[in-house]
């Protein structure tokens, strides 16, 4: 595997990871409206559904959308370093990875402590707030699991980079 193959691989899933955020903004958003229709689901419960689903469609899809834009810029920049200076680029991709390995664990902590909040305003009996719960916690929970499936590929990725850093860290000290 070359760089090239490695970083492509790698960004595919992160296009991934941001194309499941788009479809579930639009899904929850659909939800929601589909959810407004109907004139028999006006309680509390529903009502906060409603709004919670809205928000956090309304939200995720926005950050899809961002998401992905920053990974094609990412990319682009990288195969714009990678043609320059290699050695460069795999200093500074090496110091991205590292970074992004670092805080998969914290992000996932956060997304499960969120979830768990919200389960425990679910438990707290009011219905307003149990429907944006339920809508917050579905939401959390298909990042995390989106993240999770995308982890295999952030661990090659930097797996490889790591290989590319020692080996020219091997060449330069027989210089």
């Amino acid at each position: 595997m070359n760089f090239i193959e490695s970083l492509t691989i790698y960004t595919s899933s992160q296009k991934a990871v941001a194309a499941g955020f788009i479809a579930v903004g639009l899904v929850l958003i659909l939800l929601a409206g589909t959810l407004m229709m109907q004139s028999i689901l006006s309680t509390q419960l529903w009502q906060g559904f409603r709004l919670g689903a809205l928000g956090c469609g309304l939200l995720i899809l926005a950050g899809g959308i961002g998401y992905l834009k920053f990974c094609d810029k990412t990319q682009a920049d990288l195969l714009t370093m990678y043609e320059k200076d290699q050695a460069a680029l795999v200093q500074v991709e090496k110091e991205r990875m590292q970074k992004v390995v670092r805080e998969y664990s914290v992000y996932q902590a956060v997304f499960a402590a969120i979830i768990v909040l919200s389960l425990l305003a679910i438990l707290m009996g009011r219905e307003f707030l149990m429907g944006v719960s339920f809508s917050v916690a579905f939401l959390f929970l298909c990042i995390m699991l989106m993240e999770a499936h995308s982890r295999g590929s952030i661990i090659k990725h930097n797996n490889y980079i790591q290989s590319l850093s020692t080996e020219n860290t091997k060449s330069d000290q027989s210089l």
